[in-house]
């Protein structure tokens, strides 16, 4: 029994070891701004991650923790609303908002982030799901591709808006 133990202890040890990397993916929505999702790997042989966001603005950085994934995220989607602000939708870890002047990170009212955008309202470049929103793009965990990406941006000139799970 203890040779099981310490076979299997072994070998969840390798599996950590083998991918202890923290990985990025950023988005440049404008000039001098950074949004960055970090994710690093939580100890076990599943893809889950401990999970943040960092902010990069005219040598100011913010960082918030994200909720860690269990196997639930399925991307976040990144908008610019009509106020102004960006907005981090997560699916059903719901979403935030970030503004430049001055930096800063911060709920969202409720409101915006529920789906619904009434009939013929939904204008060229807007997005789809949501009122007052434009889709700039989708932060996704990727299988291995052939350079070793596991988490990319992708913008919205190379991918449709993806539609995420309501949010709480």
């Amino acid at each position: 029994m203890k040779t099981l133990i310490f076979l299997a202890a072994t070998a969840i040890a390798v599996l950590w070891f083998l991918n202890p990397e923290t990985l990025r993916a950023t988005a440049r929505p404008e000039q001098g701004l950074e949004i960055t999702l970090v994710i690093s790997p939580m100890f076990g042989i599943h893809s889950d991650w401990h999970r943040s966001v960092e902010v990069s603005f005219q040598g100011q950085t913010l960082s918030k923790e994200l909720m860690s994934d269990t196997g639930w995220w399925r991307g976040s989607n990144l908008y610019r609303h009509s106020s102004g602000a960006y907005v981090v939708h997560e699916g059903q870890g719901g979403c935030f908002s970030i503004s430049v002047d001055p930096l800063k990170i911060g709920p969202m009212p409720g409101a915006i982030c529920l789906k619904g955008v009434p009939e013929g309202e939904q204008l060229e470049g807007h997005s789809k799901f949501y009122s007052d929103m434009v889709f700039l793009g989708h932060f996704m965990e990727t299988w291995r591709d052939e350079n070793g990406v596991r988490i990319q941006y992708v913008s919205s000139d190379r991918i449709s808006e993806v539609e995420l799970p309501d949010g709480p």
